[in-house]
């Protein structure tokens, strides 16, 4: 048996227009016939982020393809600290 982690950011809009950014751990299991399982193991909360195509920020930039619109958009991270 096979075992391997990864990671995967997500973002989610916010009741106020900012975007929160989610960081999910999974564990991969693959079995000697080569089926794979995926377990989530955590999921922690992220930096806040807003929307900018002009500006850069220090604490953090992402390019994401949100799935409910298939839109991709430009973050920047507000802060350096998490908000839930």
């Amino acid at each position: 048996m096979r075992v391997y982690t990864s990671m995967e950011r997500t973002f989610k809009k916010r009741p106020d227009g900012l975007y929160q950014e989610y960081i999910n751990h999974f564990i991969h299991f693959v079995d000697a016939q080569g089926n794979k399982t995926d377990k989530l193991d955590k999921t922690m909360v992220g930096r806040v982020f807003k929307e900018d195509n002009v500006h850069h920020s220090v604490h953090g930039e992402a390019v994401y393809t949100f799935a409910d619109d298939g839109q991709t958009r430009r973050l920047i991270a507000l802060s350096n600290y998490q908000q839930g």
